[in-house]
């Protein structure tokens, strides 16, 4: 935010692929694979799937977001505590 002189506002956090998804969370390793092994027990990477290549990708993408909005204040982003 810095380079960009941006003081007070909203950041728009976008990833612009098919399987990419935004996650915003605290930084726990036990959380991490809390989360691994959840999206892994809803749609697993070995599913019996039609779609050739990756489809475990793409219906996971389903279910979480490819973009995020975070308030901008004092030109930080505003992420929370953690």
């Amino acid at each position: 935010m810095e380079r960009s002189g941006i003081q007070e506002g909203v950041a728009v956090i976008y990833a612009g692929h098919a399987t990419g998804v935004i996650v915003i969370n605290e930084y726990e390793p036990r959380l991490l694979e809390d989360l691994k092994e959840f999206l892994e027990a809803l749609v697993p990477v070995d599913g019996s799937y039609r779609h050739p290549v990756n489809a475990h990708a793409h219906l996971r993408s389903m279910l979480l977001t490819p973009r995020r909005v975070v308030p901008v204040h004092n030109g930080r982003l505003g992420l929370g505590t953690w």
